[in-house]
């Protein structure tokens, strides 16, 4: 899906190579590193709010167009958003990516079930800490929304505000799922 994007906030695909017995993808190089190292290297000075509002802005005018091409990222976390020259935020990693029949501003009582087309069946690993509550209840109809990317997108706002994580005195699995 990534390979349709053509978005200044989206890691642009190049194409598919084969090296030996496996296959790869080629994108653009990020070579800024993750959000996530930004965030929590502690070597790094601390974040000026000009660059925490732009970042903010990259990722939501990212977040806009996936929506806006009828899909859902699906893994919307501090690690799939890369940074580049001049440290513009490009939304990658699109293995769970999933196309719906929904509009941006769609709401879950008017959103569609998606349709998958994973021939696998498999179902992507998603981070627990950047899914929104009501995934959960649709977690066996594979159903993912755009809301629910605009919830992950909170959950890094948070932590490009505080610099640390949301339930992070959370002391297990079980104590986050009650909160």
């Amino acid at each position: 899906m990534q390979a349709f994007a053509d978005h200044v906030n989206i890691v642009k695909f190049h194409g598919i190579t084969k090296w030996h017995n496996s296959f790869g993808i080629v994108m653009e190089l990020m070579d800024h590193g993750s959000l996530h190292h930004l965030i929590y290297n502690h070597d790094v000075r601390p974040l000026k709010w000009s660059l925490r509002l732009r970042i903010m802005r990259d990722i939501s005018a990212g977040l806009e167009y996936i929506h806006g091409m009828k899909m859902t990222h699906g893994d919307i976390k501090p690690l799939n958003i890369l940074m580049g020259d001049g440290l513009v935020c490009k939304i990658g990693d699109f293995g769970a990516a999933v196309m719906c029949s929904c509009s941006t501003s769609a709401t879950l009582s008017h959103t569609k079930e998606i349709k998958t087309k994973n021939p696998n069946k498999s179902r992507p690993q998603y981070t627990q800490e950047y899914l929104a509550p009501e995934y959960f209840a649709t977690l066996m109809k594979r159903q993912r929304f755009p809301p629910q990317d605009i919830y992950s997108f909170a959950i890094i706002i948070y932590e490009l505000i505080t610099r640390s994580r949301p339930f992070e005195d959370s002391r297990n699995k079980s104590e986050f799922r009650r909160k």
